[in-house]
């Protein structure tokens, strides 16, 4: 197919064949945008929970974790790890024991990572190399625990959010630091005004 040339006064000559595909394309893009919306809504909405209970998820009744990889020792790409939590496990729980339960979340190439959609109650917080690709964590993978030395991630109720910022993995010693805050996402109501006279 060969182009006509551009007049500098009008842009591009005009050309029925290029119209003509531009314009069954637009209405093959409308088609396609229409049908994909019409799935999505028939697909139960914008909540997708995966290792959900069945009955599905309310707003406001579950944890939502996001975080950030700051470093780790042996240097290992955060796009290679993986973030296991594990929820309402005895204390030391290995990720071993916890897994087939646990909920996965898998950094990019920058180390940020978020998993939402989290039931709520204690959470230990693994992360790992799959170095074999199997997705399921097995001696030798590199493994470390997160340390949370004033136990805020004991008790996370719906509508928390919780964030790891910074977070340093030393995979030799198998454990890793952040800085951990849990935030409400639901604001508190605000107190009623009182007249002043």
């Amino acid at each position: 197919m060969s182009r006509r040339a551009r007049d500098p006064v009008d842009g591009p000559a005009a050309s029925p064949y290029i119209s003509g595909v531009m314009g069954s394309s637009a209405a093959v893009v409308r088609l396609v945008l229409v049908a994909g919306a019409s799935f999505l809504a028939s697909c139960g909405g914008g909540d997708i929970c995966l290792n959900c209970s069945s009955g599905g998820t309310t707003p406001g009744t579950t944890v939502t974790d996001t975080g950030n990889i700051l470093r780790s020792f042996p240097v290992v790409r955060p796009d290679l790890m993986t973030v296991s939590i594990c929820i309402d496990e005895p204390a030391g729980v290995s990720l071993v024991d916890c897994q087939p339960d646990s909920f996965a979340a898998f950094p990019d190439s920058d180390g940020s990572f978020t998993a939402s959609t989290l039931p709520t109650g204690g959470q230990q917080i693994f992360f790992w190399v799959d170095e074999n690709g199997d997705g399921v964590f097995a001696d030798p993978d590199p493994i470390a625990r997160l340390d949370d030395p004033d136990r805020e991630l004991d008790d996370l109720r719906g509508g928390q959010a919780v964030t790891l910022a910074n977070v340093d993995i030393t995979f030799d010693t198998k454990t890793a630091a952040a800085e951990i805050s849990v935030t409400s996402a639901t604001p508190s109501p605000a107190p009623s005004a009182t007249p002043t006279p």
